[in-house]
Order: C-alpha cells, then structure tokens, then sequence
C-alpha cells in the first residue's frame, strides 16, 4: 500500500503527459467521469481559458463568490512548490474569505478511486495512458462532491478542446483571457483554418472554437484579429473596462464602466456605479483589467452586490503573479512573450522615472517564442542586471538551460544549474546600485518556494 508521498509521485512523477499528440484529448477523462457519483452534475464549474491571465481572473472571481459565503473548490495550476505536499495547493477551499488546501488525510481517501478510475480508462489503450493533468481533474471533481461545494473553479491546463474542463457538464460561467501563441507547437489547427491569425490560429482553435455553443461568456482585452472572430459574449474595450486606472506598490484602484446596454441589462445606474472604485492588494494595471473581467463574470452569474464583490476583490492575493516580497523584491512567474508585454507595461508604470531593476530568471523550454520573450526583456530600458539559471527539470517543466539564451542576450550572466548562486549575485548587484529586484518564471519561483529563502512568500492564494 502506497503511502501519502509514493501515491502523490504516482500521479506527479510515474505519470507523464501524453508525448504523442494523438493521445492529447479529453477522452480519458470522460472516461473517468463516469467514476465520479451523480451529484458532480448538479455542481455548478467556472471556468478559466487564454494565454495569459487565467489564474488570476479565476483567483479574483473565486474570491468574490467566497466572499459572498459560496463554498468554492478551486484548482489551482501549478503550485510554486511542487513537492508531495506542496502539489496539495492544487486542490482548495475558499469560503467566507477563508482558504485552505485538501489535507494529506482527504488526498489519501480519495486515492485508491482515483486509482480505480484511472484503470477503468486504461481498459480502453486506444485511449492512451492517463496523464497527470487527467488525475488532478478528478480529483478536484471527486473533492467537490465530498465538501458538497457550491462551484467549482477550474482552469484549463492547455487549450479547451482537450483539455478536462471541456468535459464538466455543468458550466455556467467561462472567462477567456487574452489568445496569444503558448503551446502552439501543441495547439494546432486544420489546415488552412483562418491564415490570418498566423501562430494564433492553434490558440485559437482549441480555445476558442469550443465555446460557440456556451452561453456566459466573458472575453479580455483581445488582439484585433482575434475579436473579429469571437463568437457572442461580453468584450472587455466594448462591453466593460478598467477606468481610471491608479497603481502604485501598495497596490491598484479602478472604476469598473459598463456600456450603457450592459447597464440597462444589469438594472444599474451608471451615475451612481461610476463613483465606485474598486482596490486592489495585486500589483499592475493587467490586475486591473483581470479583475474587471471578474468582477463581470460574477455579476452576470449573482447580480450585483457591490460591498461584498468590492472585499473579495481586495482580499484576493495570487501566488506568483507580481508579488511584492518586500519593499525592494518582487517576484512574478510571467515569462512568456505575451505575459512579460503586459509585465513590463506595468512596471514600466510602476518603477520611478529614473528607476531601473535587476531581475533573476528562468525560462521554461515549453514558451512558444522565446526568443522574442527574452528580447523583449534584454532590451527593456528599465533592465539594470540579467541573471538568467535553471531550476524545474521534468517532462512536464524544464527550464532552459541558460547557455541558450547567451545568443539573444549577450549581457546575460549565466549560473547553469546554481540559483542559489543566481540569487545571491543578483541582490549584492541591487544592493550594491540601490535597486529592486525581481525574481522572474516558474523555476526561480519554485526554487525561492522550495528553498524558503523568502519567509513572506505567499505559497496559497490566501485570501
């Protein structure tokens, strides 16, 4: 009998994502579904699709649910520490403004159905064999059931069409974030399926395409290509947006504007909702954006109510996306070419005039257009210090080692195999030039996580 830890590995480390892109679908966990008793039907989910951003909208419609007393199980992807403990934070609770992550006690009564599900849908070996993402899916469902949950907040782990999410029966709510090019070796399109969008077609294709049949949906801000194509929902830049827009290091305020259909809609006079603004603890003026988006998807979901949804929007911190550590450290896991656009607008924004940052960094070997992510952080005018190492190394992430990226940023310093060495080298450069720093991309993260070398890093969503 396995015990807590050689049960989590079976999941995390025995299992692997699909290596032959037949096996990429979401048959397996139908398969599993059936495993799962009647009442998963009768949980409502709200779910996150897009590029960038997803786990913040999610994070931010979450809370304000929790914070109108709805006893929410969360999916959280992936956790900063992915340990046999720390890959419990994938798995949570967030109810009256509280959070806590499934216990190694309820993972453990609930391992050998999972185990039990997982070989029920290897029965069918056309199917493929169950990859870790189907797990983790089934999990969270099979949780819900058990804490007779309200909702279920998932987010997609690649794409819609293949993805776990795309088989949850009862979907009310999708927020879809910015369509960018991640995965596009992965996401691909039928030939010739709109040559206008270029690398975004894939994206497009299996994050978009699905939900022409879904009602409730909300959209970001999106490339122009992209909105021409959308199917019918509400449009941030159309139907809503962040105004008045104010961030600072301790946080940001905006007005949520409604178009004036959508305030005749929601029953909701735009003289007095304009006065409202809303604060946030998340760093950015692409939080602002995030939590607008949110803050819609709930309204259309619960009708408005105001107070509540405003704390909930206030109390939500997201673990890795652009924390402040401390006055002069922040840390973020963006690393992507669309994710780092949006990053460094912010802190462009952010930092002083004069102002400019060390960051430490590593860069999965997964990010579609690399180089172009790197550049666009190479040349940024705000950069003081690059000091690029590698941390994560498993099938499913695996930081680049940072030799390759010698070629794109000659300037780089590079510690193959060394963030301790990384760390240390870029906070005596900052202390030394009197500047920040910002810890950049998964690994560095889950190296700073892993390693506690930051006792204020934020490891749950804790509202």
């Amino acid at each position: 009998m396995l015990n807590f830890t050689e049960s989590m590995e079976w999941i995390e480390r025995e299992h692997c994502f699909p290596k032959d892109l037949k096996y990429f679908h979401a048959h397996r966990f139908a398969k599993m579904f059936e495993c799962l008793p009647k009442e998963i039907r009768n949980i409502p989910s709200i779910v996150s699709v897009g590029s960038c951003g997803k786990a913040s909208i999610l994070s931010f419609c979450a809370s304000i649910f929790s914070h109108l007393g709805y006893k929410c199980v969360v999916g959280v992807k992936p956790p900063l520490n992915e340990s046999a403990s720390g890959n419990l934070q994938r798995y949570q609770i967030w109810h009256n403004g509280s959070v806590r992550s499934m216990s190694e006690e309820e993972f453990m009564e609930q391992f050998p159905l999972l185990q039990e599900a997982v070989n029920m849908a290897e029965e069918a070996p056309e199917l493929g064999k169950v990859a870790p993402y189907d797990m983790r899916a089934w999990l969270l469902n099979s949780w819900a059931v058990r804490q007779k949950a309200d909702f279920i907040f998932a987010e997609a782990n690649i794409g819609y069409l293949a993805d776990p999410i795309s088989v949850l029966p009862n979907t009310i709510l999708t927020l879809v974030g910015p369509i960018g090019t991640d995965h596009g070796q992965i996401l691909l399109a039928p030939k010739d399926f709109h040559p206008e969008l270029e690398d975004k077609a894939g994206p497009f294709y299996h994050k978009i395409e699905p939900l022409r049949h879904k009602k409730n949906i909300v959209f970001a801000r999106q490339d122009p290509k992209v909105e021409n194509l959308l199917p019918e929902g509400l449009l941030y830049g159309r139907d809503f947006s962040a105004e008045d827009i104010d961030c600072s290091m301790d946080g940001s305020t905006f007005r949520l504007k409604l178009s004036k259909k959508m305030c005749e809609v929601y029953c909701v006079d735009p003289n007095i909702f304009n006065s409202q603004k809303f604060s946030l603890n998340a760093l950015g003026s692409f939080q602002c954006e995030n939590a607008s988006q949110a803050l819609v998807g709930a309204m259309t979901v619960l009708g408005t109510h105001w107070e509540d949804m405003a704390r909930g929007l206030q109390a939500t911190h997201i673990s890795g996306r652009l924390q402040k550590l401390s006055d002069k450290i922040l840390a973020t896991v963006a690393s992507s070419r669309e994710k780092l656009r949006s990053l460094l607008d912010s802190l462009e924004k952010l930092l002083g005039q004069e102002e400019k940052i060390c960051v430490c960094a590593t860069f999965l070997d997964r990010i579609h257009s690399l180089k172009e992510a790197v550049n666009l952080l190479s040349n940024w005018p705000k950069l003081s210090t690059l000091a690029v190492t590698n941390y994560l190394n498993d099938e499913v992430n695996r930081d680049i080692h940072p030799n390759k990226i010698a070629s794109i940023a000659p300037q780089a310093h590079l510690f193959p195999y060394a963030p301790q060495e990384a760390e240390s080298f870029i906070l005596r450069r900052a202390e030394e030039r009197s500047e920040r720093v910002l810890f950049l991309g998964n690994g560095m993260l889950s190296y700073l996580s892993l390693n506690h070398k930051r006792p204020n890093f934020v490891c749950d969503c804790a509202l």
